[in-house]
């Protein structure tokens, strides 16, 4: 009886699209549903415009998004604050142009951002000391010693990490 009805169910899920939320809501843990959502709703409003699959992966590294959007991510989660230009963060709301001037230098045109706050100050300063603490005593050890390579030698090295050290330590 236990097969049977297992295999009922399996095969209701098999027939179904992979990540639809009638699949999602037959995980074991409910919590989980409602984490992979909320992580898919909040990465869309830190700038994220790739659709982005809520899989138990997901942490890992299972979604691929482009270098923008991690920027952008990066941004409001060490800001706690968006750049919108536009009704939807998209990669192509980012300006580009950000002032315009005439010939005798005078600014015709000037972007001027109107931060929202998306996450709160205390949330943006304890995300950028675990990055922090993360390149000093955890996995980013090896960013940080090629930050101090690339200040010795003039080299390059990953801009992320070397502009969270520099901008931590007010380094230039």
């Amino acid at each position: 009886m236990l097969e049977s009805h297992t295999r009922e169910h399996f095969g209701k899920l098999a027939a179904l699209r992979n990540y639809d939320t009638e699949v999602l809501c037959k995980l074991s843990d409910f919590k989980r549903l409602v984490n992979l959502r909320y992580i898919t709703y909040l990465s869309q409003a830190m700038g994220i415009s790739t659709k982005l699959d809520p899989v138990l992966s997901f942490p890992l590294g299972a979604n691929s998004i482009s270098i923008l959007e991690a920027a952008l991510t990066y941004q409001t989660m060490m800001t706690g604050e968006i750049y919108p230009i536009g009704k939807k963060q998209t990669q192509e709301m980012v300006p580009i142009i950000t002032k315009i001037v005439d010939r005798q230098g005078k600014v015709v045109w000037e972007y001027k951002p109107k931060p929202k706050e998306l996450l709160s100050k205390r949330t943006a300063e304890l995300v950028t000391d675990i990055l922090r603490l993360a390149t000093e005593n955890g996995t980013g050890r090896s960013a940080r010693d090629a930050c101090a390579h690339e200040n010795r030698s003039g080299g390059i090295a990953d801009g992320t990490a070397c502009a969270l050290l520099r901008q931590d330590r007010n380094v230039e």
